[in-house]
């Protein structure tokens, strides 16, 4: 079975025009496969490790911070359908949130 995740970016230039810039993809995932490819890493930023019920449990690159949250040790997060966690990456030119949304399964 595959989930369906949703993934906003939201960057913003730190120097002027201070522009902000928008966009948005969907990934059908299975369990062990990872998504959203960041070229200034290299590879992907999430990873689909486990679902169960209506709950995934995601694992992050470690050169992102759980936005709001205390910083779990091991980089992972559990979203219910229809949850939402931000993620930032500080290490770039620019400011860069990324809002990860489980939005189900494939055909529901």
């Amino acid at each position: 079975m595959k989930a369906l995740f949703e993934v906003k970016d939201i960057e913003q230039d730190w120097r002027p025009p201070f522009e902000k810039k928008m966009g948005e993809k969907s990934f059908h995932v299975g369990e062990s496969e990872s998504f959203d490819r960041f070229d200034g890493l290299g590879s992907d930023i999430f990873t689909l490790v486990k679902l169960a019920g209506d709950t995934a449990i995601i694992k992050y690159h470690n050169q992102f911070t759980l936005k709001g949250y205390e910083q779990p040790r091991e980089k992972m997060v559990k979203l219910e359908k229809g949850g939402e966690a931000s993620f930032s990456f500080l290490w770039g030119k620019n400011g860069l949130t990324k809002k990860l949304c489980f939005k189900g399964f494939d055909g529901q």
